[in-house]
Order: structure tokens, then sequence, then C-alpha cells
């Protein structure tokens, strides 16, 4: 199951997607504590999404997370077109049904916002090849030179 993460939820879960956070953080940031403040109001400003992936017992009442991705719709300034940016994901491993489920689940939102399509910053070999397996393009290289 899926879920999108509401302002108190993000709050009361921070210390676990601070982690994945840390863990998987987009190439090339600095992944300071003040860093960290920023995206926690940015998420609790609404200007971010924290998805989680969990399995529930509702015998039990228990739930334990598979992955937190976070996500931010992007304005590109020139076209004003939108796109869906996978910011950061933290915690599948690798089974294809729980990729297809999260790209399905996201695809839905993405559209729903008007968004053209779904984009990350990866350099993980195994995430490029499952992107793939999608039918995503992975042939574009994000370039950074530090200043």
């Amino acid at each position: 199951m899926i879920t999108r993460l509401l302002s108190g939820q993000i709050s009361a879960n921070w210390t676990i997607i601070k982690k994945a956070l840390y863990e998987a953080h987009p190439p090339g940031l600095p992944m300071t504590e003040d860093v960290m403040a920023n995206v926690l109001e940015t998420a609790l400003k609404d200007h971010l999404q924290v998805f989680v992936m969990h399995e529930s017992d509702f015998e039990k009442n228990t739930s334990s997370i598979q992955a937190i991705a976070i996500t931010a719709i992007i304005i590109e300034p020139v076209t004003k077109v939108k796109t869906l940016l996978i910011y950061s994901l933290y915690g599948i491993e690798g089974e294809e049904k729980n990729w297809k489920e999260g790209y399905t689940y996201l695809s839905k939102f993405a559209k729903s916002k008007g968004c053209v399509n779904i984009s990350a910053y990866s350099e993980v070999p195994a995430v490029w090849k499952m992107v793939q397996g999608l039918g995503g393009s992975t042939n574009t290289r994000y370039i950074t030179l530090e200043v």
C-alpha cells in the first residue's frame, strides 16, 4: 500500500524520513542540519510530497515501511512544463512488483497535478535498469561542477 503523508504525519515520522533522506539524497547536495531543516519546512508547506510504501497488518494494528519517496513538482522556467521530480527514493529492494506499483501510483499523482513526466537523479545502476524495464530513458546525464 502507498500513502501520501500529510504534514502532521511528516512531522510525526520525521526521524525515519530524515534517515531515508540521508541514505538516498540527490547527488552533490550536502546533507547538513540546515538542509534537512529546509527539506522539513518545504514538506510541511506542501512544496514537497512524501509517499510511504508500507505493509499493514490490521489484526496486529502494525505497519512496516518498505520505501519512502520524496517528490517535488518542478516547473521548467522557459516552457512552464511540469515534471514530478523524485527527489529521494529509499528502501525498495528491487522487487519488480513494488517498483511497478510505485511508478503507477506516482504516475497517477503526477497526471493529477498536470505533470507531463516523472524524472529523477540516480547514480545507482540497478535503478537505471529498473527504469529502463518500466519503459523509461536513462540516456540523459545531469552534469554538476563545483563552484
